[in-house]
């Protein structure tokens, strides 16, 4: 009788721990971050946990659409979510500033890097990392895109020059 009721108490905690993941969590732990995104923005839309914006921010972050992880790394690092503690992890400072700097939005991108690199125990020179970011746009590809002779109008094959 001891055993059974104890297996009972167990398969409850079992399943109420299965419940607590949401959808959206168990898309993000599969790597599954488009579908992971889609749930956790419907999850935000009812209430603001400080997971489901890391998790959203992270599923944007890795697809690419960063005008939304933007969004949602703001969000976080400003503590516009539901619990208390406030705190975050410093690499949401630097995935904010990658996803501003590739937004094209350096100025606020750099104040990111900075907060990161203080928060490493780093000093940044942000005037000099401007200059490199300008240079960097200016640079001139090193290599150059032709059509090729043996492509037709629908083929995507192309030929590549590399200068050097």
């Amino acid at each position: 009788m001891i055993k059974r009721l104890s297996v009972i108490v167990a398969l409850l905690f079992f399943q109420v721990g299965l419940a607590q993941k949401t959808r959206a969590d168990r898309f993000f732990e599969k790597g599954d971050y488009l579908n992971a995104a889609k749930y956790y923005e419907a999850e935000l839309g009812q209430e603001r946990h400080k997971n489901a914006l890391q998790n959203a921010a992270i599923s944007y972050y890795n697809t690419f659409q960063y005008k939304k992880a933007s969004i949602y790394l703001k969000q976080l690092v400003k503590g516009q979510f539901g619990e208390k503690d406030k705190s975050y992890d410093n690499q949401f400072n630097f995935k904010l500033y990658q996803v501003l700097s590739a937004l094209g939005d350096y100025e606020t991108a750099l104040d990111y890097l900075r907060l990161y690199k203080e928060n490493e125990s780093v000093t940044i020179d942000k005037a000099e990392l401007i200059d490199t970011i300008e240079a960097f746009k200016l640079k001139t590809p090193d290599y150059q895109i032709e059509k090729t002779q043996f492509n037709s109008e629908a083929s995507g094959f192309w030929s590549c020059k590399v200068w050097g």
